[in-house]
């Protein structure tokens, strides 16, 4: 969800039936605050969202057309896989997906001055 357009974001909120799994699962206008974080990082954070006591960092994988295709991700215990350390798994799926991307033919276009 990262990727779309605002458009694109609302359409698929407004017929995507969404359900809470625990306590930490983000209502709309958390998701919507994740995202942009999500864009300005390169990485997301399941923090507990999905299953309690785990945690997973990911990133995607671009194609040659600049078109989200995969995504590489680690998850662990959430006692293993500590707030403290998000930040530095987040570099390292970051740094795996930029190569897979750059493999698949991707060109991060520059950026705007």
């Amino acid at each position: 969800m990262s990727t779309f357009a605002e458009d694109e974001l609302v359409s698929y909120l407004e017929r995507v039936e969404r359900k809470s799994y625990t306590p930490h699962t983000l209502v709309e206008e958390q998701m919507r605050e994740e995202l942009a974080r999500v864009r300005e990082q390169g990485f997301a954070v399941d923090d507990e969202e999905m299953e309690e006591g785990v945690r997973c960092v990911a990133s995607l994988i671009f194609d040659h057309r600049a078109m989200p295709v995969a995504a590489v991700s680690v998850s662990g215990a959430a006692m293993r896989l500590t707030q403290n350390r998000v930040a530095e798994f987040g570099r390292m799926v970051k740094a795996c997906a930029q190569t897979v991307s750059r493999e698949l033919g991707y060109h991060q276009a520059p950026a705007r001055t």
